[in-house]
């Protein structure tokens, strides 16, 4: 859980951000208006506010010496919540804007951002679920 989150906030919101200020912007002209990225603006407050959420039950955790029964459904929640915003944000975003934007990263490197928030997030989840048993039992 901590690799995750440390990934989320050391590695992911950067990414967020930095398309927020600088690639969405470059993006208003070719596609009309800068209306065009509202929705993915969202998207980006989203991550945020769950990324803060897990942040959150991990300080909590690590207060009480391990994650409390009171905090496995909302952080299980999250988790998957992130999982699946993650996944169609990328896709969203390679469809819709990664064609237009004329960029120096190289091609691999979103697929690779992609695959490793991915598996991270998964991590994640299972971590969550294997603690469930022990949690509950």
């Amino acid at each position: 859980m901590t690799r995750a989150q440390s990934f989320l906030t050391e590695r992911l919101l950067p990414h967020e951000d930095a398309e927020q200020t600088e690639l969405y912007p470059a993006l208003a002209t070719p596609l009309g208006s800068a209306e065009a990225t509202a929705t993915m603006s969202r998207t980006h407050a989203e991550i945020h506010r769950l990324t803060d959420r897990i942040g959150n039950h991990l300080q909590l955790a690590h207060e009480a010496g391990g994650i409390q029964p009171s905090q496995v459904d909302d952080l299980r929640a999250c988790l998957y919540g992130l999982h699946a915003l993650l996944h169609l944000h990328f896709l969203q975003e390679e469809e819709n804007y990664f064609t237009l934007a004329d960029t120096e990263l190289p091609e691999g490197r979103k697929t690779a951002l992609t695959g490793r928030a991915r598996r991270y997030l998964e991590k994640g989840a299972r971590d969550i679920e294997e603690r469930i048993p022990s949690v509950r039992g």
